[in-house]
């Protein structure tokens, strides 16, 4: 398994989706302009994180990203605001496949 290089990416098969997104989020802080922390930090906590936060990182798939994104609708939640919900978790995603963290980013459109 990959060894933790002190970013959030280790092969922890207990690590949930919400603990990956807080890790990937303070590693993300360093490299991007505060405006953009500032948003991907408010998607990760007042939307990722409520509804998917409690997977498992390693057992999410497609079907919970449907169901997040259906209920997003629901809440009305326009679909440019999904859409940057899902670039940001899909973002995050990537990271953890780039890392070996994932085979595949069950977020990617």
């Amino acid at each position: 398994m990959v060894a933790s290089d002190g970013d959030g990416f280790f092969a922890d098969p207990n690590q949930t989706v919400g603990d990956y997104l807080t890790a990937w989020l303070q590693a993300k802080a360093m490299t991007l302009k505060p405006t953009t922390t500032a948003r991907y930090r408010a998607y990760v906590q007042a939307d990722l994180i409520p509804a998917l936060g409690h997977i498992k990182l390693d057992d999410l798939g497609y079907a919970h990203i449907a169901a997040f994104v259906r209920n997003q609708f629901a809440h009305g939640h326009g679909p440019v605001t999904v859409h940057r919900i899902l670039a940001t978790l899909s973002s995050a995603l990537g990271e953890a496949v780039k890392h070996h963290r994932l085979d595949r980013n069950p977020a990617r459109p």
